[in-house]
């Protein structure tokens, strides 16, 4: 009898520290971060990350632009990120500028709509599976 007992009494407090780790939440709630588009002035703009940190400063992979700038004597389709340099960074805006040998910049730069990808990348510090990387509502695009 005793025996059964202390048996109970184990089987019992296994039980109580089972089901405690069990009612413990451990996986954090998704994170929402999101990314928007500002125009600075006719030659230079911004990408803002709110909720986090970049870590990767050339984030011309998450833009598609479709802009004229003149060169020189002739006009010429900006359909790379050479065009552009880094005028500013900080943790969560990055600013860009038309290169000094451009000119007259017509034309739009959106934000790839779907920007998941980022999650599976290293480029927002802290982001894990599960989190979200959504474009600000109003703020995907700009017209030059």
């Amino acid at each position: 009898m005793k025996h059964t007992v202390k048996l109970l009494g184990i089987i019992a407090l296994v039980a109580v520290i089972v089901f405690s780790m069990a009612a413990c939440d451990n996986d954090p709630e998704p994170k929402t971060f999101t990314v928007s588009l500002d125009k600075v002035d006719s030659r230079s703009f911004t990408v803002t990350l709110e909720g986090g940190s970049w870590t990767d400063s050339s984030l011309f992979y998450i833009l598609e632009y479709s802009l004229l700038s003149d060169v020189g004597n002739y006009t010429q389709q900006n359909t790379n990120s050479y065009n552009f340099k880094i005028s500013n960074r900080t943790s969560s805006v990055v600013t860009y500028s038309l290169n000094d040998d451009r000119s007259n910049l017509k034309g739009t730069i959106e934000l790839k709509s779907q920007l998941d990808f980022l999650v599976w990348k290293d480029h927002i510090e802290g982001i894990v599976k599960g989190d979200k990387v959504v474009r600000m509502s109003g703020k995907g695009s700009i017209t030059f």
